[in-house]
């Protein structure tokens, strides 16, 4: 199992956001779950603070998924 963050696109009540989540992969690269809430950037250290932040800047380089096509639930 891989993981990665992305942006997922949130829809209710006529109303459209978007978040950064971790998103699970099966062996196939589909996708398997994603975190129930949004993440935020976190470290015990300044360095990982900011590694986190690159890994989550990277979401921006892929097409958002729609959350509601997520079939198997959250993590």
């Amino acid at each position: 199992m891989s993981w990665n963050y992305r942006v997922l696109k949130h829809v209710a009540r006529e109303e459209e956001w978007y978040q950064i989540h971790e998103v699970y992969y099966n062996e196939d690269g589909s996708i398997m779950a994603c975190s129930e809430h949004s993440c935020t950037p976190f470290g015990e250290t300044v360095e990982e603070l900011k590694e986190d932040l690159k890994l989550m800047a990277g979401a921006f380089d892929r097409p958002a998924i729609p959350y509601e096509e997520i079939q198997y639930g959250s993590y």
